[in-house]
């Protein structure tokens, strides 16, 4: 009875162990199977995002990227080259006899978006010593700038000026004529023209024995006028050849003895004139110059 025992406990040992070691390996294959199935499915899952739009990616992800955007546009905005503007010089406006309105056009910033116009101006077209104030011009379009305490009567250039961070750039050198302020015409009797200088704008003249001097406007008109003889030989024209009381003048006789445009070069010493004169503070300026030929 005894042996009996003995044999069947060592059976019940090696059953339990075989069932043990079934036990164990069961539990591996299925931890190392769905451990190999996690790895799957993170590649796909990874594969998915990486092949699908990005606007059905999640939030985070599209953060992530809008970052990276910006951070590539401000690295191209801080090697972006600026360039020189480009001005051009404009119209002036408003000409009075002491004041007037420059403009100008501001064409291109040069890719910056701090830029400023002024103008220069000056009586010398070579030496525009002055400069009015600094103006900020934040897009492309017209400027203009007044300008007084000018002198009547006087012929002003100027240009305008653009800058940014790169540099200068300048428009095209213009000019105008200030006007001769509202003051009394009128017109004086025939005189002697003793000394004429065109570059010096004046005109010196013999009148009743007294020698006087007067400047130009910078418009001054110049005619010629038939002489007294002359008109009195269209007079004479006239009363050989009326004929019931109307007279018939030729082409060429009347174009001989017409008022007729003329220029300041034909002004010669010695010539008779009437001038058309504009008083201003006392001071007369030729509006008109009439020869008498």
């Amino acid at each position: 009875m005894s042996l009996n025992k003995k044999g069947i406990i060592p059976l019940k040992v090696l059953g339990l162990a075989v069932l043990l070691f079934f036990l164990v390996a069961f539990v591996a294959v299925a931890y190392f199977s769905l451990r190999e199935s996690m790895e799957n499915n993170h590649e796909m899952d990874q594969k998915k995002i990486e092949n699908e739009p990005e606007e059905e990616r999640g939030d985070d992800e599209k953060i992530e990227n809008k970052e990276v955007i910006e951070e590539d546009t401000d690295s191209e905005n801080s090697i972006k080259e600026i360039d020189l503007p480009t001005v051009k010089t404009g119209e002036v406006r408003s000409v009075g006899s002491e004041s007037a309105r420059l403009t100008g056009e501001l064409v291109d910033t040069g890719g910056d978006e701090k830029v400023e116009v002024r103008f220069h101006y000056g009586e010398d077209e070579d030496n525009l010593y002055v400069n009015t104030d600094w103006l900020p011009q934040t897009s492309t379009g017209e400027f203009s700038y007044k300008i007084e305490s000018l002198a009547f009567n006087t012929a002003y250039y100027f240009k305008a000026e653009a800058k940014n961070s790169k540099g200068s750039d300048y428009g095209e050198v213009y000019f105008f004529n200030t006007d001769i302020p509202t003051g009394v015409s009128r017109s004086d009797s025939l005189v002697e023209i003793i000394e004429f200088s065109i570059e010096d704008g004046e005109l010196v003249v013999l009148e009743d024995n007294e020698e006087k001097t007067f400047l130009l406007q910078k418009d001054a008109e110049v005619l010629i006028n038939p002489t007294t003889e002359r008109m009195e030989s269209i007079e004479e024209f006239r009363a050989e050849n009326e004929e019931g009381g109307c007279t018939v003048i030729p082409d060429e006789i009347f174009e001989e003895h017409r008022l007729r445009d003329a220029e300041l070069s034909d002004i010669k010493t010695g010539d008779e004139a009437k001038l058309e004169l504009h008083e201003v503070n006392g001071d007369f300026f030729i509006k008109r110059i009439i020869l008498e030929r």
